[in-house]
């Protein structure tokens, strides 16, 4: 789901659409490594009270907001 949302992101940033359709897919690939990556460490750290790192949480809850990741964070 981070592809098509990147691509959708980049394409309404600029006007040249070959560069921003390759921008997003490179950065769709990036954040969907990074949700990969923040999902392997939840698995290894369920038993540890934290919070979620992406924001927004899951890739649907807020389409036109790239993502972002926090560091490791732990709850109270």
């Amino acid at each position: 789901m981070e592809l098509p949302k990147n691509i959708s992101i980049w394409n309404q940033k600029n006007n040249n659409m070959l560069r921003d359709f390759t921008e997003g897919v490179l950065w769709g690939v990036v954040h969907t490594a990074g949700r990969t990556a923040s999902g392997a460490v939840d698995l290894a750290t369920f038993w540890l009270p934290t919070f979620p790192t992406p924001s927004p949480i899951f890739v649907w809850d807020d389409f036109s907001k790239e993502s972002d990741y926090y560091g490791f964070r732990m709850g109270r």
